[in-house]
């Protein structure tokens, strides 16, 4: 699918203006986050980092002024260090090189939902004995914080700041000091367009859907 469509789906599927979205779009793809060549029948096909990273700028909520810097953050957010055995998260993949950080995971997750439902990582049993998708993805930007849920993970993905400090204190089996508290790192909440903050799979399967059948790029290209 090329930029234009995928624009008017994404725009439709989150309920944003299109212009918004475009806006949007236009300064990421400005700022070289974004594929770049001819338009109209020339025009490229959008990879799946391209629609990622539209996604991600998107849930910043940010007005096109803003948007940039929002972006740049919430796309380097690192998955919280799991080094306690009894933490309510759990990443199967933590151990992937190429998944470094929250980009690379969505990128990944837009991957897997192009292969068939045999073997999916994104899916689970249900209580039935049937295999069905489990996809949720949270966005907390009061606290810079995305919860994602994808198959048998639970993961939460923090600023590489707060990563650091939550890995020294449960190695040190100790909560962080004052002097660490200082420096917590978040993204202010945002005032500008109005977006969900929270995907779904009813909102993964068109995304899924408009990118059928395009080639799959490398994760964490750029």
């Amino acid at each position: 699918m090329k930029h234009g469509p995928f624009i008017s789906m994404l725009a439709q599927t989150l309920g944003l203006e299109t212009s918004s979205v475009r806006q949007v779009a236009r300064v990421i793809r400005e700022a070289g986050f974004l594929k770049t060549g001819p338009r109209g029948v020339n025009a490229p096909h959008l990879s799946l980092t391209d629609a990622a990273r539209l996604i991600l700028a998107l849930m910043t909520g940010e007005p096109p002024s803003r948007v940039l810097s929002a972006f740049s953050e919430l796309r380097a957010l690192v998955p919280l260090p799991s080094l306690d055995g009894n933490s309510a998260y759990h990443n199967q993949w933590v151990d992937d090189r190429r998944l470094e950080n929250l980009e690379d995971y969505l990128v990944f997750i837009l991957q897997e939902l192009q292969k068939p439902t045999e073997n999916n990582q994104l899916m689970i049993a249900t209580d039935e004995g049937e295999r069905d998708y489990n996809l949720y993805m949270e966005a907390d930007l009061t606290y810079g914080s995305v919860q994602l849920i994808a198959g048998h993970n639970k993961i939460l993905f923090v600023r590489a700041e707060t990563a650091e400090i939550l890995r020294k204190a449960m190695t040190q089996n100790s909560a962080p000091n004052s002097e660490e508290k200082k420096i917590w790192p978040s993204l202010k909440p945002s005032a500008g367009i109005q977006v969900k903050r929270i995907i779904d799979e009813s909102v993964f399967f068109p995304i899924s859907e408009a990118l059928s059948g395009q080639s799959i790029d490398g994760l964490g290209t750029e």
